[in-house]
């Protein structure tokens, strides 16, 4: 037996962790899982990872390895040949557990996508700036992955056009993912709202 980043379990057993003397996928996923959250380190870069956990299950490797073997999306690449990558948070903004039951394995694309809910959350809204130069509100906008910008004269319209643009941008992921994801990952996709993660649009007009 052997410890991991602290606290994980590494046992011999039908995973290895390296093969000619290069890491296996598991092992590499799991160690740098267990190291997202276990490191003080990486917590000062990342301090929503503060109160992150592993679960009992995925503390042993052997554990590990063997659940995402059998996980949608583990042995998948995208369309510039990259793995997959373990989420812990794109089913639920809000968990802070890795688990089976809790993770997916998804293309980069739609984990930029999720991770965007962090960005941008000063004194304006999330998809909202303010352009000095222009003296306008700037919106960021999304079309096929690329972010655009538009002015506006208020608050309320450009977080109106942000939301629009991510709930649009969301359809078109579900519709280019469909069949090459956890399907649980379409049903959120489909069904996505950005009021829902990052705040009513009434409400923000008020504060306005």
């Amino acid at each position: 037996m052997r410890l991991v980043k602290g606290h994980g379990i590494y046992e011999k057993g039908k995973y290895k962790c390296s093969i000619n003397r290069k890491p296996t996928r598991e092992y590499n996923l799991w160690s740098n899982m267990l190291g997202r959250v276990y490191s003080a380190s990486y917590h000062i870069k990342k301090p929503t990872y503060k109160n992150v956990s592993v679960c009992e299950r995925w503390i042993y490797f052997q554990n590990f390895a063997e659940d995402i073997n059998n996980m949608y999306g583990f042995n998948l690449k995208d369309d510039k040949g990259n793995n997959y990558q373990l989420d812990k948070d794109f089913l639920n903004i809000e968990n802070k557990i890795y688990s089976k039951e809790n993770c997916v394995f998804i293309p980069s694309e739609l984990n930029n996508f999720i991770t965007q809910l962090q960005v941008n959350k000063g004194k304006f809204p999330t998809g909202v700036t303010y352009n000095k130069r222009y003296k306008k509100y700037q919106a960021i906008l999304y079309g096929e992955g690329k972010r655009e910008f538009e002015f506006f004269d208020s608050v309320e319209e450009c977080r109106t056009a942000y939301i629009k643009s991510r709930n649009n941008y969301a359809r078109k992921l579900a519709h280019r993912y469909s069949g090459k994801v956890d399907q649980r990952v379409i049903g959120l996709l489909e069904t996505y709202n950005e009021e829902d993660y990052t705040g009513n649009r009434q409400e923000i007009a008020l504060k306005g």
